[in-house]
């Protein structure tokens, strides 16, 4: 019930998504699930498998919206994330830098989570975990548009 009363908040945000290939893949497989479209899937690994275990799930309009780039770094994510108008970035601690540049939400999943106190406890698998990331997602997201509104919450 949760994931349908929330899928209007979600439904179209554009993500960044960026960390180890099987993280990445998973990440991918969930936000599908919920309406956020992982305009770009990055990781530091350069073995060329990671388009072909994103893709092999997903629709193909939103296969043709997905930019998988391997083998980069973050200065390479953020020529391309400008160029999508991301939304949110999610990923571990190292892209804060980015995220802020960028000025949207991180949310912080995988290794390190070194910002936070208890992110070695973040939970974000199983039932309990994909829940609270679902939360997690959408609380950035009014927290942004809160925060950029002139009325605060009183727009939803």
């Amino acid at each position: 019930d949760a994931l349908v009363d929330g899928h209007k908040y979600v439904n179209g945000v554009r993500a960044v998504v960026y960390g180890e290939a099987d993280l990445v893949a998973g990440l991918v497989d969930f936000l599908s699930e919920i309406g956020v479209v992982p305009v770009i899937c990055a990781t530091g690994d350069g073995s060329g498998r990671l388009g072909k275990v994103i893709c092999q799930g997903l629709d193909k309009k939103l296969r043709d919206r997905i930019d998988v780039i391997e083998g980069v770094d973050f200065v390479d994510i953020e020529a391309r994330a400008r160029q999508t108008g991301a939304d949110l970035m999610i990923g571990n601690s190292k892209g804060y830098s980015l995220a802020r540049k960028l000025g949207i939400p991180l949310i912080r999943v995988g290794f390190p989570i070194h910002d936070r106190l208890g992110g070695n406890r973040v939970l974000h698998l199983g039932y309990a975990g994909t829940q609270a990331l679902f939360d997690r997602i959408a609380d950035a997201l009014f927290e942004q548009r809160q925060a950029s509104s002139d009325v605060g919450y009183t727009y939803m």
